[in-house]
């Protein structure tokens, strides 16, 4: 776009950008050197946009009094060196419509700043609005991460990682999936410790094959807690056979799968 080899950065940058990450920061920037090399002006959103202007101005000011100087050493050089300082002294043709962009921009700057200000009290309001939380409902929350944390435990030390058999190497998957952790089916064996761990009235056998042979879902959605489905199954077989009735036959009526929408 122009013969500059570089771009000045002002400490006064500091302040007016001070409310930009350093993501922002260096994107801001990225544009302005892609900016001097083809004059393209950039795709930019949220406060890039509004502070792009003033950065873009105060570059192409720069530049043309670079070009300026440029154009005056290369006539000087064409007369065989230095000019009279008379004729050094004259002003650019264009020195009413620089400053006409110089005072445009010097009022954008102060538009910017004044929205900086409105952002910082803005800041300040919503930490206002968010009130403190009482000490009743930090000791609430307390207890209830303590809680969670000695259910994970529970679960850690009472299943262990069974051997080969039925359903072998299908494990819940510790990696994140799109922002949840990944669910894999449970083996056999495993279903069969956690039922003995838990003192659950239920038959691991029957709970793997009807989740088997559905694909392991829960309705028309994923099972995302085999754990928390086996609770619910050993509900629903006391609640609705009291022992004696055939699982299969109950859950092919419907009864249990329904009562599940309203347990898992």
């Amino acid at each position: 776009m122009d013969n500059m080899a570089y771009i000045c950065l002002y400490k006064s940058y500091l302040r007016t950008l001070s409310t930009l990450t350093d993501a922002q920061f260096g994107k801001l920037f990225r544009s302005l050197l892609l900016f001097s090399q083809d004059g393209q002006q950039p795709s930019l959103n949220g406060p890039l946009r509004h502070v792009w202007p003033g950065i873009a101005e105060q570059y192409l000011r720069d530049a043309q009094q670079y070009e300026t100087k440029a154009e005056a050493s290369r006539r000087n050089g064409a007369k065989g060196g230095r000019g009279k300082k008379a004729d050094a002294a004259q002003p650019p043709d264009n020195t009413q419509g620089y400053l006409e962009e110089t005072q445009k921009t010097q009022g954008y700057l102060e538009e910017t700043q004044k929205t900086q200000g409105f952002l910082e009290e803005t800041q300040k309001t919503q930490g206002f609005l968010e009130k403190p939380k009482k000490p009743k409902e930090k000791e609430k929350e307390k207890e209830t991460e303590k809680e969670k944390e000695k259910e994970s435990a529970k679960e850690k030390e009472s299943v262990s990682i069974p051997p080969a058999g039925r359903g072998a190497g299908r494990e819940e998957a510790a990696g994140p999936v799109s922002g949840a952790l990944a669910f894999l089916p449970p083996t056999l064996d495993t279903i069969a410790a956690y039922i003995k761990a838990q003192g659950l009235d239920a038959k691991a056998e029957e709970f793997w094959d009807y989740y088997e042979a559905r694909g392991w879902k829960m309705g028309a959605s994923p099972m995302q807690d085999w754990k928390a489905a086996l609770r619910a199954w050993a509900r629903a077989e006391r609640r609705f056979t009291n022992g004696k009735a055939d699982a299969e036959r109950v859950f092919s009526q419907g009864a249990r799968y329904g009562d599940f929408g309203a347990v898992v």
